[in-house]
């Protein structure tokens, strides 16, 4: 079974998804920029003030963590926050209360993760409080996003319908193709998911 996307949280949750079933994800690397881009629009988007003319202001030298507490390390004191974690049982609920009150005053969230990683009430008190100053959101728990639900109103969101990035048809053919030959060959497929793991 071959996922067509990155997410594979929804596959491995299927009640009939059998023990000798492999499940195996595509590995897009054109879909790994599109979401870059798409991260980095909404940053250069408040950067360079689009919604209100503002002086540019240069972003920190990039630290990478690692490890159980990477997503809190990360997180603390931050300008901006973007989730492209996967959805485990780890992270689910990430994006919560605890996380917001690590940021910066006036933080940003640019969530393209899975819609699981939200606690939406969490991020309405933040955005009100003042914690946070603004969040873009690409993926929501009710999609197609409800027309009564809060976020349309609230003044402080971007919303855009889960366009952040998509699986080219061609990368799609090719690795199913490759997985399928490497299987049928008794070879290692790549893309193979480790359930343990969640992805």
């Amino acid at each position: 079974m071959i996922a067509a996307g990155a997410g594979v949280d929804q596959l491995l949750a299927h009640p009939e998804l059998r023990p000798e079933i492999k499940v195996a994800r595509i590995g897009d690397t054109e879909q790994a920029y599109q979401m870059a881009g798409f991260a980095a629009h909404e940053v250069l988007h408040c950067e360079r003030g689009f919604d209100q003319i503002r002086a540019l202001r240069p972003l920190p030298k990039v630290r990478y963590f690692s490890g159980d507490m990477a997503v809190t390390e990360a997180a603390t004191g931050a300008d901006y926050l973007i989730n492209l974690l996967p959805l485990t049982k780890a992270t689910e609920g990430a994006l919560n209360a605890d996380l917001f009150a690590r940021l910066a005053p006036g933080a940003r969230l640019i969530q393209i993760g899975r819609d699981e990683h939200l606690v939406e009430g969490d991020l309405i008190a933040a955005l009100d409080s003042g914690q946070m100053s603004a969040a873009s959101l690409d993926v929501f728990r009710q999609d197609p996003l409800p027309a009564d639900h809060p976020f349309w109103a609230h003044p402080k969101l971007r919303l855009t319908p889960h366009l952040a990035s998509h699986t080219l048809p061609e990368e799609l053919v090719r690795q199913v193709i490759a997985c399928a030959r490497a299987l049928r060959d008794g070879g290692p497929c790549d893309s193979i998911v480790d359930p343990a793991r969640g992805y």
